[in-house]
């Protein structure tokens, strides 16, 4: 009898833990049976949940093509997490995710939805990211999209969208990320984005976009990241002074828009500019003076770049410069580049600086330029022509053909004779210096017989007129300095006198409490992470399962991230 009672409360057992066991047969359970893994399991609708506490589903790359709201069941009261992407959902009901209150991740991208009722995700109080990107979306032309007044992320990629109505993110003001590239979108009003004060990052890529307003993101004051790569933008936006007025945006992608010519103040007006990527454009020359003074990261390359106006006095202005690209470009290799070579070889030389300078001219010797401008000066003013006494030298090291270079240097005249001027006083070969002096000798030998006693004279008097004056000068600071620190000291003692020990104490307890204020203050401020090449333009995460190659719809695994 007690062998039988004991097989009893055994078999009992194991049919209460079965009971008890949240996971479906499909999938896989894990963090205490609160993450739920059903991904790639050719499932035809969502399997049979048991247990309250299930906080992440995953049921993506499977062969779901309806959603019913008693799918979640009574176990979805404590589910934050939703992954519904890349399955056949053609329709989402308006009840679905009413019992999830605690919802705050769903993805449905890469789904077949074509229309979404405004009043969905009405009931969900915590949603803050939503990705539908891959769906053909028809969205409404005069009304909101979505009523979700807690969404802080929402993705519209590839979603043949045309058309965005002014009021489309209406009820949705909390929005700090918005990605609608790869669309079809051609305008963009001007009121669009005027109510998302806390907009931070736009992604634009890939539409039709042809004109911007200047001041269509005058109300976005934290508007950091915009991304405009691959727009035909129309080239009158470049032209005119300013391209945008958005003073806090840190980074601006506009590369792949066919651009061909900048005006010097087109980016003057982005004060807090970081990083401007210029790259796969059109451009045939390019002013550093165009650079915003606060800028770290550049990237002009693969462009049609001959000439860049790079001096000294300009380059100054760029000492915040940390990563510069200037790769595949159609640099002319002379000496007009000497500048440029000598910033580059700065950048380089900079604790943790990254630049690419050593590819974009890797024909150009800045020492044999340097010297040949030199030695041939008078040929220089006579021919025109590029070191004309050493053309062997010439074919070596530059990288274009002979005649290119004189045509080059006939077009440019005495002002290159006056940049190159600036060159010579820096570390010039023995030979070179000797000849330099030996020229300034003869002009003072022809210009000795002009010279007489008489400017001796003229000088010896204004070195004594000079320290006369400094001597006085001197004297007067003197006294007064000494009057200031006796008039100091008596009014100090006075007040002494005056307030007592009482008001002192007093005093000293009220520094300690200014003192506390500033700690506190310094305590609470945040450092800016500045721009660098490893970590790369895009900060914003890509879509979940973005990098799983599977097909549409066929088994498969993806890791879930929220």
């Amino acid at each position: 009898m007690l062998t039988k009672a004991t097989i009893v409360v055994f078999i009992f057992s194991i049919c209460m833990l079965q009971g008890s066991n949240p996971c479906p047969a499909a999938c896989t359970c894990t963090d205490n049976r609160k993450e739920v893994q059903c991904s790639g399991k050719q499932l035809n609708a969502i399997p049979n949940i048991q247990g309250s506490n299930i906080t992440t589903l995953d049921v993506s790359f499977n062969n779901i093509s309806l959603i019913h709201p008693n799918d979640f069941g009574n176990w979805g009261g404590q589910l934050k997490f939703c992954y519904l992407n890349y399955n056949y959902i053609n329709k989402v009901e308006i009840s679905v995710f009413r019992r999830l209150p605690e919802l705050t991740h769903i993805h449905l991208d890469y789904n077949l939805i074509s229309q979404i009722d405004q009043h969905t995700f009405e009931e969900n109080h915590k949603l803050s990211k939503l990705i539908l990107n891959g769906n053909t979306l028809t969205l409404p032309n005069d009304t909101e999209f979505l009523n979700v007044p807690s969404l802080r992320w929402i993705e519209l990629e590839n979603c043949s969208i045309s058309y965005l109505n002014v009021n489309l993110f209406k009820n949705m003001s909390k929005l700090v990320v918005i990605r609608l590239s790869n669309n079809l979108i051609e305008q963009l009003q001007t009121e669009l984005f005027s109510h998302l004060k806390s907009l931070r990052y736009l992604h634009l890529e890939g539409n039709n976009i042809k004109e911007i307003d200047p001041y269509i993101f005058k109300s976005n004051h934290k508007l950091e990241w915009l991304y405009l790569r691959n727009n035909p933008l129309n080239q009158n936006q470049f032209s005119r002074n300013h391209f945008l007025h958005v003073p806090s945006i840190i980074l601006l992608d506009i590369s792949f828009c066919n651009i061909s010519q900048i005006s010097n103040s087109c980016f003057t007006n982005l004060h807090n500019l970081l990083g401007l990527k210029l790259n796969n454009n059109v451009l045939k020359s390019f002013n550093v003076i165009q650079i915003p003074k606060n800028l770290e990261v550049l990237d002009i390359s693969r462009n049609s770049i001959t000439t860049i106006n790079a001096r000294k006095e300009i380059i100054r202005h760029t000492k915040n410069i940390k990563y510069l690209d200037l790769t595949h470009n159609e640099f002319i290799c002379d000496c007009h580049l000497y500048d440029m070579w000598l910033w580059c070889a700065t950048l380089r030389s900079r604790p943790g600086g990254m630049s690419y300078c050593d590819d974009f001219c890797p024909a150009f010797k800045p020492m044999t330029c340097k010297g040949q401008y030199s030695q041939n000066d008078k040929a220089r003013n006579t021919s025109k022509h590029f070191s004309s006494r050493n053309p062997e030298t010439n074919q070596k090291y530059v990288n274009h053909s002979s005649e290119g270079i004189n045509s080059d240097y006939e077009t440019n005249g005495t002002q290159d004779n006056v940049d190159i001027e600036t060159i010579d006083d820096m570390d010039v070969d023995t030979d070179i210096a000797n000849d330099t002096i030996g020229k300034y000798q003869i002009n003072d030998e022809s210009e000795s017989s002009d010279l007489g006693s008489t400017d001796e004279k003229d000088q010896v008097e204004k070195r004594m007129w000079g320290i006369i004056l400094y001597s006085c000068i001197g004297v007067m600071g003197g006294m007064c300095l000494i009057g200031a620190v006796v008039l100091g000291t008596d009014m100090f003692l006075n007040y002494r006198k005056s307030r007592g020990e009482k008001n002192c104490n007093s005093l000293r307890s009220s520094m300690r409490h200014v003192k506390m204020e500033l700690m506190d203050t310094a305590a609470d401020s945040q450092e800016t992470r500045p721009l660098t090449h490893s970590q790369g333009f895009d900060f914003v995460s890509m879509p979940t399962n973005a990098n799983i190659t599977i097909q549409h719809g066929n088994s498969g695994s993806s890791s879930v991230q929220s």
